[in-house]
């Protein structure tokens, strides 16, 4: 195991420092790998962070054995802290940080989160979820109504709105917590914690006017309540929590087959956990129908929202594959609300016939929308690394990036690590609940589209197999 280490450490670190130096020579050749043979200026100051944030990592990798002291010895202090204490210090910590992030980070609202400002003072003014007067069911309501309720109490203000986020944050760490608690213990599960605590994107979304955190906070509750226990009422509350996590991304809606297939894996599916099953589903429906009814009445489609088409085409065109792909979508009238549903089926229609023309190509671009889903870990960066490109000129920011991106790439590895660990013991059915999510996420992605903040919801997840391994090697050198 450690030669492994070594060497992964000696790739990142080899491969960091020529993309410190010599990028430029590597620019042709990421260029290659775009399906169209084109990137923005964006997107390469995007690659050229990831590939340099190698460096550090490598680094951290190859002197891992001298970090294992003061790892011990912070491991020490948080095994004297009483359960309740050290929980009431990682939320006060938790929260200060988050704070500090919307106090003093730079605050803006672009792309999505612009939208869903739109929606929410929509709602708030015309009293509809409408764009000029007109209904629409193009985003899915969850995020923009609970915008909406904060400018109802609050007055419109959309930074003040994404600090409410710190709230929905603060339940991710503790929930994943509890989950690492019962599936892992209590030593990896205070280091799960930790990790979250100090995850950088965790922190800077909460600066910003997004859906991701809500989600998660949706999801990881519902998945607390999974391996809970087993009574009628805990799986009731799974489908309502999941039925609301599909309100703010219809991506979550197969989710709650997840548990049954573990079930199947480990061999404890019985008629009453399917009794159990078919009540949560139930639930979800009983959550979601309401809306989607409305969809009815108003578009005249029976769905979450008028996006999926359109969110299929754009990965699955040609020239898609990193990212949002405006030429996919041109000659469509995107953003009119009369017309949606109407685009919605257009755009769906033909995905499904590139993918018929060219199953070849969606292989490969599923391939590398799944890559780009994990590779990027910097939207909280995002805007101002923008600004930069645009520019030409390198600021600050590009070295936090840098930072950001590397303390991603080290949770990643030794998830990875915690995984192949796992499996090595034979324990791998006991987190199947765990990695069966991580499956879906990549399917889901592999067909639509990926972007770098999409995979947000599974860090929590990543965070308690990184924390198990740490835990592993700590209890190794002791």
């Amino acid at each position: 195991m450690k030669i492994v280490r070594s060497i992964i450490a000696a790739i990142l670190f080899a491969i960091g420092l020529v993309a410190l130096f010599s990028f430029d020579s590597l620019a042709g050749r990421l260029i290659a790998l775009s399906p169209d043979s084109q990137i923005s200026p964006f997107m390469l100051l995007r690659l050229k962070i990831v590939l340099i944030s190698f460096l550090p990592a490598g680094l951290v990798l190859l002197f891992s054995t001298a970090l294992l002291r003061p790892l011990k010895a912070a491991d020490r202090w948080l095994s004297s802290l009483t359960p309740g204490s050290f929980i009431i210090k990682a939320l006060i910590a938790a929260f200060f940080l988050r704070t500090l992030a919307v106090l003093f980070y730079p605050f803006n609202l672009w792309i999505d989160y612009s939208a869903y400002d739109e929606l929410a003072r929509n709602i708030i003014q015309f009293g509809c979820y409408c764009i000029d007067g007109i209904p629409t069911a193009y985003r899915p309501p969850g995020y923009p109504v609970f915008v909406a309720g904060i400018y109802k109490i609050f007055g419109t203000n959309p930074h003040l709105a994404a600090a409410f986020n710190i709230i929905p944050s603060l339940i991710i760490m503790l929930f994943s917590y509890f989950i690492a608690r019962r599936l892992f213990g209590e030593r990896p599960a205070r280091w799960t914690a930790i990790i979250l605590t100090l995850f950088p994107s965790q922190i800077l979304f909460c600066n910003l006017l997004a859906s991701e955190i809500l989600f998660t906070a949706l999801m990881i509750v519902a998945l607390y309540l999974i391996i809970k226990e087993d009574s009628l009422t805990c799986w009731i509350v799974v489908g309502i929590f999941l039925g609301l996590s599909v309100l703010v991304r219809p991506v979550s809606i197969l989710l709650i087959v997840i548990p049954l297939i573990h079930f199947a894996i480990t061999k404890t599916l019985n008629p009453r956990r399917l009794l159990l099953f078919v009540a949560a589903v139930l639930a979800l429906l009983l959550a979601i129908f309401p809306w989607m009814y409305r969809n009815y009445s108003q578009k005249g489609t029976f769905t979450i929202s008028t996006i999926s088409g359109i969110n299929l085409l754009a990965g699955n065109s040609p020239g898609a594959a990193f990212g949002w792909n405006p030429a996919s979508v041109e000659g469509l009238p995107i953003g009119n609300p009369a017309k949606e549903a109407y685009v919605d089926s257009l755009a769906r229609s033909r995905a499904f016939e590139y993918i018929k023309h060219d199953p070849a190509g969606f292989i490969k671009r599923g391939i590398m929308k799944t890559a780009y889903l994990f590779a990027v870990d910097l939207e909280g960066v995002d805007y101002q690394l923008k600004e930069s490109s645009e520019k030409n000129s390198a600021n600050g920011f590009f070295i936090f990036g840098v930072l950001v991106q590397s303390y991603y790439l080290l949770i990643s590895l030794f998830s990875i690590a915690g995984l192949l660990v796992m499996i090595k013991r034979g324990k791998w059915k006991e987190t199947g609940v765990l990695w069966l999510i991580i499956l879906y996420w990549i399917a889901v992605h592999f067909v639509f589209y990926a972007e770098g903040r999409y995979h947000f919801p599974i860090i929590p997840i990543l965070a308690m197999y990184a924390a198990y391994h740490l835990t592993k090697n700590i209890e190794v050198h002791e």
